[in-house]
């Protein structure tokens, strides 16, 4: 979870304007996953390094809880139900919100990862489970 530091440290060095916890050990992560054991392991990693995590199960959902919470970073998987977490990125983008973007999966194909890197999106593979 080192890459979450560099993350928010990119997103300082772009000319984005964080909250200012991005510049103390902890920032306030949004993660969005609906498998809940990953989701539950993902979380307690985060806050154990001092982050404020807040969990939501679907990406819909999300796209209200963003405006809320303005949030640091965006932890997202890729294949869930309702919005998939490439759909949510391209809307976010569309409403021009340029809050980082870690999207998660085991789907990492070239179609899906260069986009999602124009988009700005960070896409790392998705842990299997029970690894």
């Amino acid at each position: 979870f080192g890459g979450i530091d560099m993350i928010l440290a990119s997103s300082v060095q772009r000319g984005r304007e964080p909250s200012s916890r991005c510049f103390l050990p902890m920032a306030e992560i949004l993660l969005i996953d609906d498998d809940d054991t990953l989701r539950q392991i993902v979380q307690a990693a985060l806050v154990e390094r001092g982050h404020t995590v807040h969990c939501l199960a679907r990406a819909d959902a999300a796209l209200d809880t963003v405006s809320h919470v303005e949030p640091d970073l965006i932890v997202i998987d890729e294949i869930m139900p309702g919005l998939h977490g490439s759909q949510f990125l391209k809307i976010l983008r569309d409403q021009g919100n340029d809050t980082p973007v870690i999207l998660m999966t085991g789907l990492a194909t070239g179609t899906l990862i260069e986009p999602m890197k124009q988009l700005g999106a960070a896409v790392v593979p998705k842990p299997a489970a029970g690894s």
